[in-house]
Order: structure tokens, then C-alpha cells, then sequence
């Protein structure tokens, strides 16, 4: 259960937010952040809210507050760790309706560090630029506020949609270690693949769309160098399959419990 102090609501800021560089005096917010403070929330001056900035939180003390701005003093810095040390990636195939926003929030909210929207041959979804630069707008902001809402001070990337194979042979991530969940593997489960837990360069998940990955992707896929793996004998829905994944990645990693 949280203590008293993590029941504060949290608030993120962009650097250019702050009045001055290094740990902040004074916070202003502005925007829907004031209105949900002063007209949602109804706090009022002596009353405390943390702001997270560069990955620092602090509890701010507030001195003013209307619909339109909020002011406060800082008076403290949360110590506590919340961003998981371990770098963790989700890459998701493309999900039909708010199945991929879903899977985004709940794997904010887990401790996943990065989102990669994948192409893959059976996705149901296909994208336009436009319409794909439309929908990573809006992943990142689901990200943004779900990381608003349990404390995280940090925002978790989203990216692509891109293709399956250029991820996995990627130089950013060529370091880590490469899973993908495929239900045609029988001689690697996942825990098998995580019993050294994972490696300082982090962990890269991929997830098929609800046909799953194809023969061939997973093949292409093992040659890059990934692993396939299993997640059980049971068929599970691809967002079930995504947090499953990554929150046994998680705990091996000892980022949970």
C-alpha cells in the first residue's frame, strides 16, 4: 500500500517550465494541470502536490491557487526510487481500437521504459504517416499522463510504427536482450531466457498483433538475433500477452515485489 506521501497528486514539467536551472524554488503550473488542482482536486494554499522535472521529484507547498495558475514553494526532494533501474522495451504490434492505448498505459504503469509501435504481416491495423504520426502523438500522451498518475518522474518513449525486422537489428538496441513471445516455440519459456535476469543493456520485448507472428518473421527475427519464447501453454490475447511479458521481465529484473 502507498505511505502518506506518495498519496500526494504528482505533477510533470517540462524543463523549460522551471524559472531556473537545477532544483527549482518556486513552480509555477499552468493549464489543465492548474484547473485540475484548484477545480478537480480543490487545494488550496498549505496544501502539498510533487512535481517531477529531469527525473528529480519534489513536494511543493502551495501558495496560490486559481483556475488559471498555480504557485508554489518546494520543500523537500522525494528520495524514494521510482524509475525502474532496468531498461525495459515493449515493441507492440500495431493493435486493433484502444487495445494498444491500453497496453501503453498499463505498461507505464508497470515500469516500462520505451513503447515501439511495430509493423508486422498479419497486423490488422495499417497506418498512413499522417494518420501514424496522429496516433503516436496520442500514445505519448497517454504515456505522459500515466506516468503522471503513479508517480513516475519520467516519461516513457513511443516510437514507429516501424518495421518488425528494422527494430530488431537496430544498433540502438543491439546490446540488449531480444525476447519474442511466439506461441510456436516449445523449447524456450521466457523464464528459462530471463534465469540470468536481465542484462545491464536492457531488455527488448516484441509482441505479435492478435494472429501473431508469422513462420517467417520469426525466423528472420532468430536470425537478427532474437529469442524466441514461450509464455505458457495457454493462447493469450496479445495486450494480455504484452503485460504478462514484460512484468515477468520486470520481476526477474527485481523491479517488482
Amino acid at each position: 500500500m502507498p505511505s502518506d506521501a506518495t498519496k500526494r497528486p504528482h505533477f510533470l514539467l517540462q524543463p523549460s517550465e522551471l524559472a531556473e536551472e537545477g532544483a527549482p524554488a518556486e513552480v509555477l503550473l499552468t493549464g489543465a494541470d492548474a484547473h485540475h488542482i484548484h477545480r478537480v482536486l480543490r487545494l488550496r494554499p498549505g496544501e502539498e502536490i510533487e512535481v517531477s522535472c529531469q527525473g528529480r521529484t519534489y513536494v511543493v507547498r502551495l501558495t496560490r491557487t486559481s483556475p488559471a495558475a498555480v504557485q508554489g514553494r518546494v520543500v523537500a526532494q522525494v528520495k524514494e526510487r521510482r524509475e525502474p533501474r532496468a531498461r525495459v522495451i515493449l515493441a507492440q504490434a500495431l493493435l486493433k481500437g484502444e487495445k494498444m492505448e491500453w497496453v501503453i498505459q498499463k505498461g507505464t504503469e508497470l515500469g516500462v521504459k520505451g513503447f515501439i509501435a511495430l509493423e508486422a504481416r498479419r497486423a490488422v491495423v495499417q497506418l498512413a504517416p499522417e494518420k501514424a504520426a496522429q496516433r503516436r502523438e496520442r500514445w505519448q500522451r497517454i504515456a505522459r499522463e500515466a506516468a503522471q498518475q503513479c508517480g513516475r518522474p519520467l516519461v516513457p518513449f513511443v516510437a514507429g510504427p516501424l518495421p518488425l525486422q528494422q527494430v530488431i537489428e537496430s544498433a540502438d538496441y543491439a546490446p540488449c536482450l531480444k525476447l519474442l513471445a511466439w506461441e510456436g516455440e516449445e523449447e524456450v519459456p521466457l523464464h528459462r531466457a530471463l534465469a540470468g535476469g536481465g542484462p545491464e543493456a536492457g531488455v527488448v520485448v516484441f509482441i505479435g498483433p492478435e494472429g501473431g507472428f508469422t513462420v517467417e518473421e520469426v525466423n528472420a527475427a532468430r536470425r537478427a538475433g532474437a529469442q524466441p519464447v514461450s509464455l505458457g501453454p495457454r493462447i493469450l490475447r496479445a495486450e494480455t500477452a504484452a503485460l504478462a511479458a514484460v512484468t515477468a521481465v520486470l520481476y526477474s529484473c527485481g523491479e517488482l515485489g
